[in-house]
């Protein structure tokens, strides 16, 4: 759609340079801004909407090594946190020796705050625990 405005702008906005490549540049400038902005749209709606903090106990696993994370960049490990809101892992990028720092033997269980709505919920912040 705003793809479609950019290049309505050529169209419309002037009656010089009307020609076909300018109207393909502006259309496309337009449809990558949109893509770029629809990318994050899930988790700008989760900040934005009304919601609760809660505090629950859940489960997690810690996978090493860890996969490419969406930016390009790999993780030294990852931390998976079992959300009970969405039903679904939440994964967190970190570090083998900020695992080791924050957990000892025997904590199998981890303290969550979190924010939560209807669209979803992020982790505010976490602790690991003895269950």
């Amino acid at each position: 759609m705003l793809g479609l405005i950019f290049a309505a702008t050529v169209i419309f906005g002037s009656s010089v340079g009307r020609d076909l490549k300018k109207i393909a540049t502006q259309f496309a400038v337009g449809f990558g801004l949109g893509l770029l902005s629809s990318l994050h749209i899930y988790e700008v709606c989760v900040y934005l909407f009304p919601g609760d903090t809660v505090q629950y106990e859940t489960d997690y696993q810690i996978v090493i090594p860890g996969r490419i994370s969406e930016n390009s960049r790999r993780c030294k490990a990852w931390l998976k946190i079992k959300d009970p809101n969405t039903h679904r892992w939440i994964d967190i990028c970190t570090t083998p020796s900020d695992l080791d720092a924050q957990r000892k033997r025997g904590m199998n269980a981890i303290w969550v705050n979190a924010y939560t709505n209807t669209v979803g919920s992020y982790i505010i912040n976490y602790a690991f625990i003895y269950k």
